[in-house]
């Protein structure tokens, strides 16, 4: 049993360490990085207007003629911070 103990409890240690530094690692990533507010989606168009999802696909119903390109930012409603989307 002590043999067991002595294999089983480091390779648990390690697993469970690398599981919670993935998840530190991913939660980074929902999180404003100023305040702690949760960071939502939206879309910019050339003069700075923010489009949520939704918006942005009965903006593209109601104007197919409109060719503009939207960029994908990360905002913060708390602090006010647009962080640019990397994936």
């Amino acid at each position: 049993m002590e043999k067991f103990l002595n294999f089983f409890v480091p390779i648990f240690i390690i697993v469970m360490s690398v599981f919670g530094l993935i998840y530190a690692i991913r939660r980074e990533r929902d999180y404003c990085l100023k305040c702690g507010g949760k960071l939502l989606d939206f879309y910019v168009d050339r003069n700075q207007r923010a489009f949520t999802d939704g918006e942005l696909e009965a903006f593209k119903v109601l104007h197919p003629e409109d060719r503009s390109t939207f960029q994908k930012v990360r905002y913060c409603r708390q602090c006010r911070k647009a962080y640019r989307h990397i994936n």
